[in-house]
Parts: structure tokens; sequence; C-alpha cells
């Protein structure tokens, strides 16, 4: 059984806060003051704030840097978040965030993201890096590749579907296929067509199909797992694409969601 005295500093750790975005979506996360440089961390499809493996991790790796710590949600959370949401829209969760910590006096700000969370991120850094003076990548993502490797395991696109569907005005609509979301999720018609169309914003996030990611314009550190299903590609082949861009590297005995991972240790001997 924990203590009162424990009991009490972990809620310190973990103050429940919440902010808005310019659109009217109310956000969740969780806050711990340390210092004007913070670590904000989002997370994955259809994950939440409180929902991550190293959470405690990145917490414990703050409280020796003496740097604040965010964990919140984006608009992708938990799975009805993850059905519906527009990745186009995601710039506008990550700066709510940005907004909220510079409320708070908190000027330097490292993202951090997982899986989905890492392609909102670079996404985001290429439009507006302000107050932004670095990045961490936990098991970067290429998702409109593994969109790519389901539709062809199947033998069918949902585009068509999803275009008439909103055409008829029934765009909040699910797809037929209830994993149409890589073979994981169901997704409405207008989140398949946000995420998946020719020139829309994700196309460019984090390319490992083509290798053709953008370079970094910050310091960007990837921590990629070598037993990763999720990776479309080789882990060699990640780790090159990433370094092509810029990023510093390291390959982590571990699978997607770093179980059974001493991700503290990696975070102080990778970053310092």
């Amino acid at each position: 059984m924990k203590s009162f005295r424990t009991f009490i500093f972990e809620n310190i750790d973990k103050e429940k806060v919440h902010t808005t975005t310019s659109d009217g979506i109310d956000l969740k996360g969780n806050f711990m003051f340390g210092g004007d440089t913070s670590i904000a961390h989002t997370h994955g499809t259809a994950s939440f704030h409180d929902n991550e493996a190293f959470e405690t991790a990145l917490r414990e790796y703050c409280k020796e840097k003496n740097y604040s710590f965010l964990t919140f949600n984006n608009r992708g959370a938990y799975i009805e978040g993850a059905t519906k949401e527009l990745f186009s829209d995601s710039p506008k969760d990550i700066q709510a965030w940005v907004d909220w910590l510079h409320e708070k006096g908190i000027q330097n700000i490292i993202l951090s993201g997982h899986s989905l969370g890492t392609e909102k991120i670079a996404n985001f850094v290429k439009q507006n890096s302000n107050g932004i003076i670095k990045i961490i990548f936990f098991a970067p993502s290429d998702t409109i590749g593994n969109q790519e490797r389901y539709e062809n395991k199947i033998r069918k696109s949902f585009m068509d579907e999803a275009i008439s569907k909103q055409q008829s005005g029934k765009g909040e609509e699910l797809l037929s296929d209830r994993n149409v979301h890589a073979g994981v999720l169901p997704m409405t018609a207008n989140a398949y067509v946000d995420f998946y169309s020719p020139g829309k914003p994700l196309e460019t996030a984090l390319p490992f199909r083509n290798n053709n990611i953008s370079e970094f314009s910050i310091d960007c550190y990837a921590l990629v797992p070598n037993k990763d299903h999720y990776n479309i590609t080789s882990t060699k082949d990640y780790i090159q694409s990433l370094k092509n861009a810029g990023a510093k590297v390291l390959e982590c005995n571990t699978d997607h969601d770093f179980n059974k991972f001493d991700t503290l240790n990696a975070l102080k001997e990778f970053i310092g």
C-alpha cells in the first residue's frame, strides 16, 4: 500500500491540467513543474496522456535534468478520437499546448511523441518551430506506409467509398471495414480522406516508405525499436532514413511500446 507521502508527491508530479484549441477542442494533460525547459510528450493512435509505457521514465529524466514535464492528449485520444480525427488539425493541438507552456513562463520546449505522435510533431515543426529546441521520437511511424501495406494485403482501397460518403453528406459515418485504419481501427470517411489523400500533410510527415524524410530544422533524437511490427521497412533502413534527415538515432532492443526496456537510462546515455 502506498504511503500518504508517496500519494501526495505522485499527485504533485502529475497535476491534472487542460487547454482548449483554437477550434474549441478541450484537451487533458498531466504536468510537473521543474524549470523553464519542459519536455512535452504526446501519444500515438488511440492512446492517451496517462497510457504511455515510458511516461514514468520521461518524468524521472525531467526530474534529474530539472525540467518541467507535460504529457498531453491530442484530439486522437482514445478509440473515439482516433476514428474521427483529421491529421491536418493536429498542429492546433500541439500549438495549444505550446501556448499553454509559454503562459506558464516556459519558453524552451522539447517536443516528444510516440508512433503517430512522431508524425504530428514532425509536421508541426515544419510549420512552426518557435520555442522548440529539440524533438524526440519514440518508435517513429509511417502511417501511410502501414495503410498501404494493409490495403495491399486485402487488395482493396477505401478512397472511393470515403469520397462517396463525403459527397453524400455522410462524411462523419464510419467506413464499411471496421479495421480500415491499418487493420486496427474503424475510421470515418472524413478522417480517411484527410489522412490518405495525396497532397495532405501526413504524406510528407515521416515518409519512410520512399526514404524521403525532409531534413530536420532542429535537433532530433529518435529511439527506434528493432522489434516494431509497425515498421514498414527494415530497422536498418529506418535508421538510415532518419540519419539522412539529420537525426541522431538509437536502435532499441524492444517493441513498438518499449515494453521491458530501460528507457530512463537510454535517454540519459543517448541525449545526456
